[in-house]
C-alpha cells in the first residue's frame, strides 16, 4: 500500500511537528514523530485498521499524542485527509 498525506493533513502535520519543537523540545518532537510513523507503517499493512467514520473515512489516534489520523482508502492507496487534533471541533476537516 502507498500513503500519501493531502496538502491541508501536510499542514496540520507540520503544523503540530512545529508545536512540539517549540513547546515540547527535540525530545517530544522525536516521539511525536516515532508514533505518526509507527501508525502509517500499522496503516501501511493493515489499511482497514481504522475506525469507520462519516464520507468513506476511517481514523486512527496516534498513541500517546493527541492527534488522529484521518484517511480513506482507495484501492492501494491510502489517502491521509486530516492530522486532526481530538480537541478541535470534530469533524472540521469533512469538506477535504
Amino acid at each position: 500500500m502507498k500513503l500519501e498525506f493531502q496538502p491541508a493533513a501536510r499542514q496540520e502535520l507540520a503544523s503540530a511537528m512545529q508545536w512540539y519543537l517549540d513547546d515540547g523540545g527535540v525530545q517530544v518532537a522525536e516521539q511525536f514523530e516515532h508514533a505518526l510513523a509507527r501508525a502509517v507503517q500499522l496503516l501501511t499493512q493493515l489499511p482497514k485498521i481504522g475506525t469507520p467514520g462519516a464520507h468513506d473515512t476511517r481514523h486512527w489516534p496516534l498513541k500517546r499524542f493527541p492527534y488522529t489520523l484521518v484517511y480513506r482508502v482507495r484501492g492501494k492507496l491510502i489517502s491521509v485527509v486530516a492530522v486532526a487534533h481530538q480537541s478541535r471541533a470534530p469533524s472540521y476537516w469533512q469538506g477535504r
